[in-house]
């Protein structure tokens, strides 16, 4: 006996995956994590230390990555639960990701230039490693593009829901 085709469901738009986004979050996470963090044990205690300043003793930079990166994932994981729970947010759901993905790509922008600024200063001072801190500002300015193309992409929804395009 032949067995019937499953019915196709089409995807509902508060499922749209975040991927890119969660993505390039991770990637600068896991790009300072492995290659620009530096840890040391003297005696009893643990120093660390970043490569993304001139400062490589200074942690504050890779604590600030970390910050961003970890920021943008819980506010993306937040955004998809919200508009899955409330079933696209009745229907608005296109305009309330389209002021999110607007503020994450702003986030990332500035959280860029920060980047860049220190990146800069290692780079002038001879700091090791330069090309991961160039992937690290490749991954920051990536995520901020994948954001922004969502937010226009997520306005283009709101404005075909609004235009009898569904």
């Amino acid at each position: 006996m032949a067995r019937a085709a499953a019915p196709e469901t089409a995807q509902a738009p508060n499922r749209r995956p975040r991927r890119p986004q969660v993505v390039g979050a991770a990637s600068v996470a896991f790009i300072v994590a492995t290659r620009l963090q530096n840890f040391g044990v003297a005696g009893t205690s643990v120093t660390a230390g970043c490569l993304l300043s001139a400062d490589a003793t200074s942690n504050a930079p890779c604590v600030y990555a970390y910050t961003v990166a970890g920021v943008s994932a819980a506010a993306s994981l937040a955004m998809s639960l919200l508009l899955c729970c409330t079933c696209d947010l009745c229907g608005c759901g296109a305009w309330l990701d389209a002021a999110f993905e607007g503020a994450a790509a702003a986030w990332w922008g500035v959280a860029a230039g920060v980047l860049a600024r220190g990146a800069a200063a290692a780079d002038a001072a001879g700091v090791a490693r330069p090309e991961w801190r160039e992937r690290t500002l490749w991954a920051a300015y990536g995520t901020c593009a994948a954001f922004a193309a969502a937010a226009l992409v997520s306005v283009g929804r709101g404005l075909s829901k609004c235009c009898g395009g569904g």
